[in-house]
């Protein structure tokens, strides 16, 4: 399965400055303890998004909805409130 997700991110044909057009506000969540290559994407994303809203879970890992999904539920609930 992770080799089929890199595979599918490395097919994308999209200009990284397309990303800047993507206009809804957006919540990227990382764990501070998360694979690299996974944290670069949002790290990148986070730099492009016009308007986004970045938070990094600091114990989190790659699986952190799972791990620790009260604090997800709760940023996700802040992010659509807000809106």
């Amino acid at each position: 399965k992770v080799t089929a997700e890199f595979e599918g991110m490395r097919r994308i044909r999209i200009a990284l400055g397309e990303y800047r057009r993507v206009m809804p506000r957006t919540l990227l969540i990382a764990g501070g303890r998360t694979r690299r290559p996974t944290r670069a994407v949002v790290d990148i994303l986070g730099n492009l998004l016009p308007s986004v809203r970045q938070h990094v879970l600091p114990t989190a890992g790659h699986m952190s909805p799972f791990t620790h999904c009260d604090e997800i539920l709760r940023l996700v609930v802040e992010h659509v409130d807000a809106g």
